[in-house]
């Protein structure tokens, strides 16, 4: 709308757009022998990266698309659906959702329930359903980065990151937003 075009934010949002955009520009170009081997797969995911970035007015995720753009210079061997699954992902996620997925990788499994997770054998991250951790947890479960854990009676109820976070990873980690 015209009228949304021309506030006080819509400025503020032109601007963090266009440094962004400046940034990755630079990054880009000073990669030119990376670009010259850009595979169609990776071209496609820098560009839905690039087009994500006009749809968010958060500086984090600026900041995390900028750096998805650099690391997918270096993931060589995307397939078509890998690259548009993480496409997707990567135009969806939040910026406490990218934060919460590096910072908790390191445990095995999630709990994510009001009760205590007991004795695990496995390194367990228990999170409460209703605190802003579990909302976090359960849009991590709508972009396909945490699943049920095995259908076995010792993992019933636990969560467990799926392959493609550590891919996402991969492409999210550098400059912390």
């Amino acid at each position: 709308l015209p009228v949304l075009g021309k506030s006080l934010a819509a400025e503020r949002q032109r601007e963090r757009v266009e440094r962004t955009l400046r940034e990755m520009n630079d990054v880009l170009a000073a990669q030119g022998a990376a670009l010259e081997r850009l595979t169609d797969q990776q071209y496609k995911f820098i560009n839905e990266a690039i087009l994500a970035l006009v749809h968010t007015t958060s500086e984090g995720k600026m900041a995390y698309l900028r750096n998805v753009v650099v690391n997918s210079l270096q993931v060589t061997e995307f397939q078509d659906q890998e690259a548009a699954f993480l496409s997707r992902i990567v135009r969806d996620i939040s910026v406490d959702e990218a934060s919460f997925l590096i910072s908790s990788f390191g445990f095995e499994r999630l709990w994510l329930n009001d009760t205590a997770p007991g004795e695990r054998k496995r390194k367990t991250l228990a999170v409460k359903p209703q605190s802003p951790e579990g909302q976090v947890v359960l849009g991590l479960v709508t972009l396909g980065l945490v699943t049920a854990a095995e259908p076995t009676y010792v993992e019933s109820g636990l969560l467990r990151f799926t392959p493609m976070a550590a891919k996402l990873i991969a492409l999210l980690r550098g400059t912390r937003p």
